[in-house]
Formats: structure tokens, C-alpha cells, sequence
């Protein structure tokens, strides 16, 4: 890799703790951040609900079902794995004809 002083490099996050702030030091010439929002604190108007399930995997698209209907606008659903994030959009777009996407690193 050239030196950060012949090379341009972007980096964006969600978030900005100090191991990714120290990341940047160490690979990018003079960074500018840009902070959108208050960091840490959530958007007014997005709501945030948790809702606790046991590990079967039809308990929880039964309380994501339940749900949804329960949500005006658009919802997020996160799940630990992209094989995971993959299998649940078929199934909601194949078997309840639910319009969904999935985001995860082997989306281009």
C-alpha cells in the first residue's frame, strides 16, 4: 500500500469509538469527521423496541411476524449472521410476499 501522503482513502462508520479514531490516525492524512446528530443518541423519529425470543428460529419469525404489522413505516431487523440475513429475506419475500432487502458485507 502507497504511504497515506500518495493515496487517498475514505472511511465511514456507524460509529466512531476510539479504535477506529486511532485506525484513522494511523492510516489517513489530516481526517475531517463529520458527525450527523448527536453522537450516541438516537433520532427522534425512529423508534427502538427489543423484543426477547428463544433460540428457535420459528418462535422468532412468529414474533417478527407479529410484528411487523404493529410498525407504521419501515423496520430493521438485525441478525447475527449474512447466511441468516439471506435465508429470512427469502422466506418473507417467497412465503408472505413481505418487500424486504438485506444489507450485510457481500452485498455490493
Amino acid at each position: 500500500m502507497p504511504a497515506k501522503e500518495f493515496r487517498q482513502t475514505s472511511l465511514f462508520s456507524a460509529t466512531f469509538p476510539p479504535l477506529v479514531q486511532s485506525l484513522a490516525k494511523a492510516f489517513l492524512r489530516e481526517y475531517v469527521w463529520i458527525g450527523i446528530g448527536r453522537v450516541g443518541s438516537t433520532v427522534q423519529n425512529i423508534t427502538q423496541k427489543i423484543v426477547r425470543a428463544t433460540l428457535d428460529p420459528q418462535v422468532k419469525l412468529k414474533l417478527l411476524l407479529e410484528a411487523i404489522p404493529q410498525t407504521d413505516g419501515r423496520t430493521l431487523v438485525f441478525v447475527r449472521r449474512k447466511q441468516t440475513a439471506s435465508e429470512l429475506t427469502n422466506i418473507l419475500r417467497r412465503e408472505y410476499r413481505i418487500p424486504v432487502d438485506e444489507i450485510h458485507g457481500k452485498i455490493s
